[in-house]
């Protein structure tokens, strides 16, 4: 029985890893919503003391710190959107 829970719990460990990693960070008019263990996390604007905007060639890495330092990868079609939220916040 106690090889069958360890099986259990690997395969559980296996498929929450797998479903958190298709999720990716979304930048809302609210926040920054985080994916953690598949629960989001809304990070409001005023919590942010960082923002940044880094070119990575075909995509842009959006750095911010909130209690910690995150960053996420979005393609070059949302930094329009994305700076318009930033500048709405006083991020830049």
């Amino acid at each position: 029985m106690k090889n069958d829970l360890v099986g259990y719990l690997i395969a559980l460990s296996w498929w929450l890893a797998f479903f958190t990693s298709m999720m990716s960070a979304g930048i809302s008019e609210r926040g920054i919503i985080h994916p953690w263990q598949l629960v989001a996390k809304l990070y409001r604007w005023d919590r942010i003391r960082s923002f940044s905007i880094e070119n990575k060639g075909k995509t842009i890495m959006i750095n911010f710190k909130i209690f910690r330092d995150l960053r996420q990868e979005y393609d070059k079609s949302d930094l329009d959107k994305i700076k318009k939220i930033a500048k709405k916040n006083k991020l830049i």
